[in-house]
């Protein structure tokens, strides 16, 4: 796609797509292309978060960093 310089809004909006286009232009290193990514990535995976705690208030999240896996499903059951 790159070398075809296709650019079309879906391949625009996909992570990654944008921080290797500027790679591969050497406009950003490989390592600095990566780190966007990954800051991106978990950039977006928060906004997914955001969004279904916002449209579903009813459910119950668990914080596996926070809370046993054990201490989940005795929760859950009880």
């Amino acid at each position: 796609m790159y070398q075809k310089n296709i650019h079309t809004r879906a391949i625009n909006t996909a992570i990654g797509y944008k921080e290797l286009y500027l790679y591969f232009d050497k406009k950003l290193t490989l390592d600095e292309a990566i780190d966007k990514i990954k800051l991106n990535s978990r950039r977006y995976a928060k906004r997914q978060l955001t969004f279904f705690k916002n449209q579903f208030s009813d459910i119950k999240w668990y914080n596996l960093d926070e809370m046993d896996e054990e201490d989940i499903i005795k929760d859950i059951l009880s």
